[in-house]
């Protein structure tokens, strides 16, 4: 049986003639997480690190103005524009506030440096990545009695670039999970009672380092679990008042698992975002706890990311490329060592930044401090393209030199900006040796490189010196410590060169440093002997062998309700390098139990699929929901472990009808219809009404005020009277409704006043 209708009080909107000021924006519900940076907690959030700024730049000192920076990235804001001089202009000027011995201050500093986009292997002249590998021990980062500087070493290196299989990176991990407490949680020391900061920290770097063990996240996240509050809300230690910073935290933490925090609900029936919203200033910055104000620029650093669903790391800031082309110069590369009057390869990459393909010609010069060096033309470069160029350059004196590159040397392509089309690179000229002296340059391979297929390696080995080398010596290849092949040369003149060959068949992927070295017994009296060698740092890939079903993806209703016919939806990629032309099943299982299958006729390379299973859940409950790709296995693949995939359901008490809602947004803050004149119809606005339940709903709208009943008479909501608006929404739908004002031809009266416009829902007869 149908239960009768029942209203809902859906939203108030105000509505305004002439001057009004604008209310505050109410704060945003948990159903709008993530937060988009536009939405009013996050404006206001922003305006207050505008009012805490000082004037050289911080936000509530050095190490807060770190986690600004990240707050300030994960907005979309540019942090190199937050003040003059800017917040990231008083990170690179102060690094003596860094003590470079503890792994934190360092970890901090990187992870604010990447998220301006910035490099943390070169900010103001400081390695700050080498300074924090070097607090590595083999086994973990930092002090062997804390674990804290191990959780953002992961985080800070993994930003920095760092490779999630790396030594560092795994071994580290591995050290966090064997300190993990018997409750799952870890402290910022060692066995130290669990925090929930902390916690929160160590599942973000977990997963930063690729999930190295799931049960120990698992565990981890049933702490976190047994840790919140009523309000739903987060303390730090037990038993503690819930607070901002260890809700953001969690909230990471979160997002991170791949949980919807939303869902996270405390006994009281609020979730983590809600009560994190709650403690949002009249100022816009968050409180410490209920009522009270601490740190609020630590708060409010900690808040914002959360909030847009962010996690640590965060995503660096990237500037929008520009609409007109814009060339810049991204890099330049030179040998090792530079000798004078030996010749030597610039190489300089051109990028267009721009959104504007360049068809003209356009000139690229290096210059030597002041001198010009070589010049070459690029006939053109596309949007989004670029391109390596070489210069060739004889240093004639020794000592320190200033090279630069410029594009467009003639200002012959109309870019966006002209002040970006160069960049310089410092180097250092060697004096050359009056007898033999060997080096090794220009080592090459292959663009891929193959487990168990083998590789050409080729690299340069010159004899720089004055003195013709009359011996032979032997000249060998090393993959990381292991010898791998030598090539024995006769001799080799003065001021020649010649190609050596060697031939390697890669045993295991991953990254592997190739080093080749010249002279390898110290056969030949040189003037230097370290000098002798050279790296590359190579990639070496598995072999693909075919077609691979995976990234299977669960899709389900966000409500399902017993006795109720629901549609679970999966899709499957092949990430393989083989077309799939035979048909394969994609089979479903229900708490283990098969239950359905579909086919799927061909996939190729790089396309997805999707098929639908309709399922009735017989009672309520948690349902595991199993979804396996070609589980017959009549597809040859290059893996058959990433087939399948799992989601846990909630199917609740069904109900005849499922229970509606409806919630509203508004384009802007409030309708303020601004002057308008006798005959004259206002500016459009446009509401969204979005049903969030199940069952279709029917929305009326209702207008009231103070204005003398101005609002009623005159309001249009879609061209027409507002007492004839009625909309059917379905369930999970959404509606845009469009609000418009019609001042009557004869009206003369001047009209201040506030209107409400209201919404009212009935599920759908």
């Amino acid at each position: 049986m149908r239960k009768s209708p029942r209203k809902y009080l859906a939203v108030f909107l105000a509505v305004s003639l002439l001057a009004l000021l604008p209310p505050a924006p109410p704060p945003a519900e948990a159903a709008d997480f993530p937060l988009d940076p536009s939405d009013g907690v996050i404006v206001d959030a922003l305006d207050y690190f505008v009012t805490a700024q000082e004037s050289d730049g911080n936000i509530g000192g050095f190490a807060v103005s770190s986690w600004a920076v990240m707050a300030l990235a994960a907005a979309g804001e540019d942090p190199h524009q937050w003040g003059s001089p800017s917040i990231v202009d008083y990170l690179e000027d102060n690094p003596d506030q860094i003590d470079w011995e503890v792994a934190t201050d360092i970890e901090r500093a990187i992870l604010g440096i990447v998220a301006a986009g910035e490099d943390p292997t070169d900010f103001g002249g400081e390695d700050y990545v080498a300074a924090l590998e070097s607090l590595y021990d083999g086994e973990q980062i930092g002090y062997d009695d804390t674990v804290n500087d191990d959780f953002w070493g992961i985080l800070a290196l993994i930003a920095a670039g760092e490779s999630s299989s790396a030594d560092i990176i795994q071994n580290t991990a591995d050290f966090i999970i064997w300190v993990q407490n018997e409750d799952g949680g870890w402290n910022w020391e060692v066995f130290e009672d669990s925090e929930v900061d902390d916690t929160a920290a160590a599942i973000m770097a977990l997963i930063a380092a690729g999930n190295p063990d799931q049960y120990a996240i698992d565990l981890a996240l049933d702490f976190l679990a047994d840790m919140q509050n009523e309000d739903g809300g987060f303390p730090s230690l037990y038993g503690a008042e819930s607070n901002s910073a260890s809700d953001a935290w969690v909230i990471m933490a979160l997002v991170a698992a791949g949980e919807n925090p939303t869902l996270w609900e405390g006994t009281g029936g609020d979730d983590p975002v809600e009560n994190l919203l709650s403690l949002q200033d009249s100022d816009g910055s968050f409180l410490k706890t209920d009522g009270l104000s601490a740190n609020p620029e630590f708060m409010t650093a900690y808040a914002i990311p959360a909030l847009l669903g962010e996690t640590y790391p965060v995503t660096p800031f990237t500037a929008p490329p520009p609409e007109e082309a814009d060339l810049v110069v991204s890099d330049i590369d030179v040998p090792s060592a530079i000798y004078l009057d030996h010749e030597i390869t610039v190489t300089a990459t051109i990028e267009n930044i721009g959104e504007e393909d360049i068809d003209e010609s356009f000139r690229v010069r290096l210059y030597a401090d002041d001198d010009i060096i070589d010049t070459t033309t690029i006939s053109g470069l596309d949007a989004g393209d670029d391109i390596e160029v070489e210069l060739e350059w004889m240093p004639d004196d020794t000592g320190d030199f200033t090279l630069m590159v410029i594009a467009d040397l003639d200002n012959a392509i109309d870019e966006a900006s002209e002040s970006n089309n160069d960049d310089t690179l410092d180097v250092e000229v060697e004096a050359a040796s009056e007898e033999a002296d060997l080096t090794v340059r220009d080592i090459e391979v292959p663009s891929t490189i193959y487990v168990g297929e083998e590789t050409e390696v080729t690299a340069i080995i010159e004899n720089i010196g004055e003195e013709d080398i009359d011996d032979s010596f032997r000249v060998r290849l090393y993959a990381d410590s292991s010898n791998i092949d030598n090539v024995r040369l006769s001799g080799l003149d003065a001021n020649d060169d010649v190609e050596v060959e060697f031939d390697w068949t890669p045993a295991a992927a991953g990254d592997i440093t190739l080093t080749v070295v010249a002279d390898i017994n110290d056969e030949i009296d040189e003037d230097r002997e370290n000098n002798n060698d050279d790296s590359l740092e190579v990639e070496v890939a598995i072999p693909s062998l075919g077609a691979d079903l995976s990234s299977i993806e669960i899709t389900v209703p966000e409500v399902i309700y017993a006795d109720s016919e629901t549609t679970i939806t999966a899709s499957v990629e092949n990430t393989g390098d083989q077309d799939i032309s035979d048909t394969f099943q994609i089979g479903l299982s229900i708490d283990g139990s098969s239950v359905a299958s579909a086919p799927i006729s061909s996939l190729d390379v790089g396309d997805s699929a999707s098929v639908e299973f309709p399922w009735t859940p017989l009672a309520p409950g948690d349902y595991i929901i199993e979804v396996v790709a070609d589980p017959d296995e009549v597809i040859t693949e290059i893996s058959e472990n990433n087939n399948s995939a799992t989601a846990t359901v909630t199917v609740s008490d069904s109900e005849a009808t499922p229970p509606s809602s409806i919630s509203a947004s508004v384009a802007a803050e409030d309708m303020d219809f601004g002057e308008l004149a006798a005959g004259e119809t206002s500016e459009t606005y446009q509401v969204t009404l979005t049903n969030s339940g199940a069952g279709d709903i029917l929305v009326t709208a209702e207008v009231a005020g103070d204005a003398g009943g101005f609002y009623a008479a005159t309001l249009k909501l879609d061209s027409a009277p507002w007492e004839e608006f009625s909309a059917l929404i379905a369930g999970y739908s959404s509606r845009t409704v469009e609000v418009s004002l019609e001042v009557p031809a004869g009206y003369s009266g001047e009209i201040l006043g506030d209107g409400i416009l209201t919404f009212w829902t009935a599920l759908a007869p």
